[in-house]
């Protein structure tokens, strides 16, 4: 018997086709915008292919929303660190 369902690498490719015109309609630095936003996706195939949802572009979109939380993250606790930073440096001026 055949396949009933597409592999989801396949589905991540489909989702980056029907975007193409979109991509090609935005100016270059944004294309490099979304090449990262479609390659997020594929960080997160594992996750993709256990959910086997009806309409592949919810997968995708999950897993682009999940790396830009990450990377929010991570700049936020870094703004936290250089604010302790700056305050140790105005505390000892300070004194």
């Amino acid at each position: 018997m055949g396949r009933t369902v597409l592999p989801y690498s396949q589905q991540i490719e489909i989702v980056r086709d029907r975007f193409r015109k979109f991509r090609r309609a935005l100016r270059k630095a944004d294309q490099a915008l979304f090449d990262e936003i479609m390659l997020s996706a594929k960080i997160h195939i594992q996750a993709g292919v256990m959910a086997a949802c009806p309409n592949p572009a919810d997968g995708v979109f999950l897993s682009v929303l999940l790396e830009m939380q990450r990377k929010i993250k991570t700049q936020e606790h870094a703004i936290a660190s250089l604010c302790r930073q700056v305050e140790e440096i105005q505390r000892r001026e300070e004194s």
